[in-house]
């Protein structure tokens, strides 16, 4: 078992140094340093996050600490093992392209549509792109076949190219094939615009589906970016104190018929199933607080994407993104998460 470690610590040092020691953002910091922006034909390497979406204790009736030094040592090196192959399959599953790899294609097309001629992104666009690609703006699908998204692009040309992107963060599911992108990007015609897109691949590696919430950066509308407010006051008071009585404010602030969608499974099905939830939590990762990078709005005032750090005593830091629903501007409708354990 040492033997198998060691080899495979070696064989894998410099990809997993990068893969598992430094977040996507710090390599990117590290590759391209603060001023440098993301321009046609760049590329990152990068191996996928590992993404947690509930958080489990591992540990059974024998936890590893009341363990004997000897069967901790065995545990410990078996631990190393499977982190091993997990960033072997990783790093080189299916075709070698992660899926912030493929995340990053994106954008990185995205800025080339401005700097390249037609015919250059449109011939790139039929690897990136099925044929029958779906995009959704703000809840609202605009197009769906990859002919009519190249028409869109042609029209973005005139309306708000050249542009300037530049990536904040990539969230990944796997299981699903998801990779979901935090990114600005300016124009010299309408501003500057904050975006979340979450892309959705297929076994080539080509972009099915494009679900897109995006604002004028420094916007606020004032409803949704208020209940978001709101929202976010509420966790970091349930995170530091379950005795008080939230039943009043859980009633105030979402719908009855409120969902919580973890990984695109629901995990809180009804406003009244949300405490219990919660308390779970809690029993798993103890007491939390949390810090807000970023709150975006979309344009039609129906959903707001959230982005937190979630600290924990028990589990660590998470990176969080959360886009709330709400039809009526007065309670949240929905929560769909995705979360990113900060190694």
């Amino acid at each position: 078992m040492e033997f198998v470690t060691i080899v495979g610590a070696v064989f894998l040092s410099k990809r997993i140094a990068k893969a598992v020691h430094l977040p996507l953002d710090e390599q990117i910091k590290i590759k391209y340093p603060s001023g440098i922006l993301w321009r046609g034909g760049r590329a990152v390497e990068g191996a996928r996050l590992e993404f947690v979406y509930t958080v489990k204790r591992i540990e059974g009736s024998n936890p590893f600490l009341s363990a004997s030094s000897f069967q901790g040592k065995i545990m410990k090196k078996i631990l190393k093992l499977l982190i091993l192959i997990n960033v072997f399959s990783n790093i080189f599953a299916g075709d070698g392209s992660s899926l912030e790899e493929l995340g990053i294609r994106y954008v990185t097309f995205m800025q080339s549509v401005g700097e390249d001629d037609t015919t250059t992104y449109e011939s790139q666009a039929s690897r990136i792109f099925a044929e029958s690609v779906v995009k959704i703006v703000n809840d609202k699908q605009i197009l769906s076949t990859r002919t009519g998204l190249l028409a869109q692009l042609r029209r973005n040309r005139e309306i708000a190219y050249p542009c300037i992107f530049t990536i904040q963060k990539t969230l990944c599911d796997a299981d699903q094939k998801v990779c979901t992108v935090h990114f600005t990007w300016n124009s010299e015609k309408i501003g500057p615009h904050k975006t979340i897109v979450s892309l959705k691949f297929d076994e080539n590696n080509q972009i099915t589906e494009i679900d897109a919430v995006y604002n004028t950066a420094g916007t606020d509308l004032h409803s949704i970016a208020d209940l978001a407010r709101r929202y976010n006051e509420f966790q970091q008071s349930y995170g530091q104190s379950e005795d008080r009585n939230y039943s009043e404010i859980i009633e105030g602030l979402f719908s009855p018929n409120f969902q919580k969608i973890i990984k695109r499974k629901v995990e809180v099905a009804n406003r009244d199933a949300l405490e219990t939830q919660l308390k779970g939590v809690r029993d798993v990762v103890g007491s939390w607080t949390i810090e807000v990078k970023d709150i975006i709005p979309s344009a039609d005032n129906k959903k707001c994407t959230v982005r937190f750090v979630l600290n924990t005593p028990e589990a660590g830091s998470f990176d969080v993104l959360k886009v709330l629903s709400s039809k009526n501007g007065k309670t949240i409708d929905k929560v769909d998460e995705l979360y990113d354990h900060i190694l």
